[in-house]
C-alpha cells in the first residue's frame, strides 16, 4: 500500500497509577503527542480507553486537526481488523513509545508485516522485534524526544519489504513452532 504522511499509535490507556494516584501512560501516549506536535506530524490515535480520566486531561486537549482520535480498539471494537491493517499500512510509521518493559508487543509485529516501520523505546520486546535501522528503530529511553525525532527523520531510510520479510522469517507460525520445540527439548535435557 502506498504510505500516507501520518504516524500511528495504537495502545491500552490504562488505569495504572502511581503511588500518588496519578496515571502512568505505560503506552506511551504523551511521548506519540510530544513528537507530533515538535515535528508538526499527523498522528492517528487509537486504544481502549480503560481510564477517561487520563484521557480527558492529557490526550483529548491535544487532539486537533492534525493529531487525531480515531476510536477504540478493543474486543468490542469500532475498529474492524481489517480497517487496523489498512491505517498500518499506510501509517509513515508505528509510534511504540512504551514506559514500562513491555513483553513481546504483537502490535509491532503486526505493523511491520504490514510494511511498516516501528520507532519505539528500548524497553521490554521493543530491541527483540525491531531490527534497528532495518525495520524501524529502537531508541535509548534517555534519548527521549530527541531519539524519537532523529528516528523519525531518518524513517523513509527504511524499506517496507525489509519490514514484511523480517516478520516472516523470525515471528511467523512456524519459527514460533519451532522455537517452542526447541525449548522443550531444552528443558527435557534438565530432566
Amino acid at each position: 500500500a502506498k504510505k500516507e504522511d501520518y504516524l500511528l499509535w495504537i495502545g491500552r490507556l490504562s488505569c495504572a497509577k502511581d503511588k500518588k494516584g496519578v496515571f502512568m501512560d505505560p503506552k506511551g501516549i504523551r511521548w506519540a503527542i510530544k513528537l507530533a506536535k515538535e515535528t508538526n506530524s499527523k498522528l492517528l490515535l487509537a486504544g481502549k480507553v480503560e481510564a477517561p480520566g487520563f484521557f480527558e486531561r492529557d490526550v483529548k486537549p491535544y487532539l486537533n486537526k492534525k493529531i487525531k482520535w480515531i476510536g477504540p480498539v478493543s474486543p468490542e471494537q469500532s475498529l474492524t481488523k481489517k480497517e487496523v491493517a489498512k491505517l498500518m499500512q499506510k501509517a509513515k510509521a508505528f509510534l511504540m513509545t512504551v514506559n514500562w518493559q513491555e513483553p513481546f508487543g504483537l502490535v509491532m509485529a503486526e505493523s511491520m508485516s504490514c510494511g511498516t516501520p516501528v520507532i519505539g523505546f528500548n524497553r521490554g520486546a521493543v530491541s527483540e522485534l525491531v531490527a534497528d535501522g532495518k525495520t524501524g528503530f529502537v531508541v535509548k529511553p534517555k534519548q527521549g524526544i530527541n531519539g524519537l525525532k532523529k528516528a523519525l527523520k531518518n524513517i523513509d531510510k527504511i524499506n517496507p519489504e525489509d519490514c514484511r520479510a523480517h516478520v516472516e522469517k523470525n515471528f511467523s507460525l512456524e519459527k514460533m513452532v519451532e522455537n517452542y520445540e526447541k525449548t522443550y527439548r531444552e528443558i527435557m535435557k534438565l530432566w
